[in-house]
Order: C-alpha cells, then sequence, then structure tokens
C-alpha cells in the first residue's frame, strides 16, 4: 500500500518564540494567582486520650461493694408517712364574711356525705386558683410541709376523710386526706444495676480528677510525652503529618486545632486540653510546616491546565 505525504518546511525559530511566549506566559498567570499555588499548613502530634468512660470500663464492683451500699441506702430510707391533701379555700374579705364563708364548707360537708365528688366542689367554690384545676390538691406532706393547722388535723384523720373548716388568716378551708403511704425502700435486686452504676461513675469520677491533676504534673517534670504515657502507663497515638481538613476526631476541637496549627508557637510543646466534661487530650507537637509557595517548575503543568481553562470561559 503506497501513501503520499506532503511536506511543508517551517522555520524551527517561529516554534521556539511561540514556545517562549507560551511560557512567559504561564510565568506571569503563575505569579497573578499565587496564592492558589500554596502547600497547607502541616502539623504532626503525639497524644494521649483521657477518658472517664474509659476509667469506669476498668473499675470491678463486687457483689459484697453493692450490698454495702445497699445496706446503707436501706439504713438512711427515710419511711415517715406521706400523706396526699387536698383543699378547698374560701377568702374572707369585704365580699364575704367569716360566718358566711362556714356556712359554705359546712354545706359542701354535707353535700359530699349525700355523694358529691370533692373536685367537683374544689372547681365550683374554690377560691385558689392554683390547685382549682388538680382537684384542690395541696402535694404530699411528710408532717412539716403544710400549715400547723392542717398537719394537727391530718394525724388523726382516715384516707378518704374530709375535715373542718379551718381558719387560716384570712381563709376558711376544708382539707381531704387523699392518700396514706408509709415509703419502704425498694429490694436489692430492683436496685442492683443503678447501685453498681453509681459506683462505677463516682469511682471513675474520682480517678478522673486524680489522672488529670498528674497529668497536669508530668507535663512540668517530664521532657516528652512517651515519657508520660510510660509514667500514667497509658498507650500513645502519632497521629502522622496532617493538614487542617485531616484531622482526626480525636483531634478534631477548635481549642486544640489552635494550638497545634499556631506557628508562634515552639515545634514542640506538651499541653492538656479538656474538650468535654469527661474527656481530655493530653498531646505533644513533634513537627509543624508551615504553608510555602509550590515551585513553578514543579506544577508547570497544572498552571497550564488552569491558565487553558480560565482562557476558554
Amino acid at each position: 500500500q503506497e501513501r503520499d505525504i506532503s511536506f511543508m518546511k517551517l522555520p524551527l525559530n517561529s516554534f521556539s518564540d511561540e514556545t517562549e511566549v507560551l511560557e512567559k506566559t504561564l510565568v506571569e498567570f503563575y505569579n497573578n494567582n499565587i496564592t492558589e499555588y500554596v502547600t497547607e499548613s502541616k502539623t504532626r502530634v503525639n497524644y494521649i486520650t483521657l477518658s472517664l468512660e474509659d476509667l469506669k470500663s476498668s473499675i470491678d464492683v463486687s457483689d459484697s461493694d453493692i450490698e454495702e451500699e445497699y445496706q446503707s441506702y436501706s439504713d438512711d430510707f427515710d419511711t415517715t408517712e406521706r400523706k396526699s391533701v387536698s383543699h378547698i379555700m374560701l377568702v374572707i374579705d369585704s365580699d364575704r364574711t367569716k360566718q358566711e364563708a362556714i356556712k359554705i364548707l359546712e354545706n359542701s360537708i354535707t353535700r359530699l356525705s349525700e355523694g358529691e365528688d370533692f373536685s367537683s366542689l374544689v372547681s365550683e367554690i374554690s377560691d385558689d386558683e392554683g390547685t382549682k384545676d388538680s382537684g384542690g390538691s395541696l402535694g404530699i406532706t411528710d408532717g412539716t410541709l403544710l400549715p400547723t393547722e392542717f398537719e394537727e388535723a391530718l394525724s388523726v384523720m382516715s384516707e378518704g376523710e374530709v375535715y373542718g373548716p379551718i381558719e387560716l388568716n384570712n381563709s376558711i378551708h376544708l382539707i381531704k386526706l387523699t392518700k396514706r403511704e408509709i415509703p419502704k425502700p425498694k429490694s436489692l435486686e430492683d436496685m442492683q444495676v443503678q447501685i453498681k452504676e453509681n459506683l462505677l461513675t463516682e469511682t471513675a469520677l474520682v480517678n478522673y480528677g486524680d489522672l488529670l491533676d498528674s497529668a497536669s504534673d508530668l507535663i512540668f517534670t517530664m521532657g516528652s510525652l512517651d515519657a508520660v504515657s510510660k509514667e500514667l502507663k497509658l498507650k500513645s497515638i502519632d497521629s502522622g503529618l496532617f493538614s487542617l481538613n485531616e484531622a482526626s476526631d480525636d483531634l478534631n476541637t477548635s481549642s486544640i486545632l489552635e494550638i497545634i496549627f499556631d506557628k508562634t508557637l515552639d515545634t514542640s510543646f506538651i499541653e492538656l486540653v479538656e474538650i468535654s466534661d469527661g474527656t481530655a487530650i493530653l498531646f505533644e507537637r513533634t513537627d509543624f510546616q508551615d504553608e510555602k509557595v509550590i515551585d513553578f517548575n514543579s506544577i508547570k503543568e497544572e498552571v497550564s491546565q488552569d491558565y487553558k481553562f480560565l482562557a476558554t470561559k
């Protein structure tokens, strides 16, 4: 098979001139956009995570510990009788005399004896707006929380009984003992899980506080985080070099990032930062590389692509 090939002679210097012009254009473009060709700052840290939860997992709570704590709970348990109380209140003022209020409440007692509901009477006649929508409920008393006149009457009343009228300053009341109850401590079986969790948390909190104190002291006496790690018997982690956008979850906290990316600080230092109520990071910056301009020749192709992309817009 034969091919017909045509030749045309072109001067070599014309290509050289064009290449030189393009090179100058790219360099000019590179210089005008120099901020786009800068490496990111990178840092490297060695760090230890101090965690309340990790300490909890290392604590052993024995059955005898739980039984001892339960006995303490049982011994201290308040078995004072509790009484749930409701009332009807009538105010004595210029529109109603004491005798009129007493007569209304005596009539209410008659109505109750005939089967009317106490809560319905509360809604109908009580002047206590704060308890009117709750059946007149005054809550629960242990014998000390309500006025003395109420407590004395309640001490001899039966559950469900209504007593009154009782005069208090500028008001007259009927009271109802809606419920009597003597609290009983929960069983060991019911309390076991809660007691164990409480003991774990209390012990871990003490140990965590001691650990933070020890770490703070060791920062000033040890020369490196490796030495601190050995003293505390805790594993340290080497992060490797990373940029701000590559920070791991452990280190991705503003209070830490501000320190480890601060170019004004010495390369090597040890800091302790609490990042939450139960977590702290003990870290040492072992390397820091500030941002720098990338040499044109090493990214010439990238600059060329950027230039062509913008030129076609």
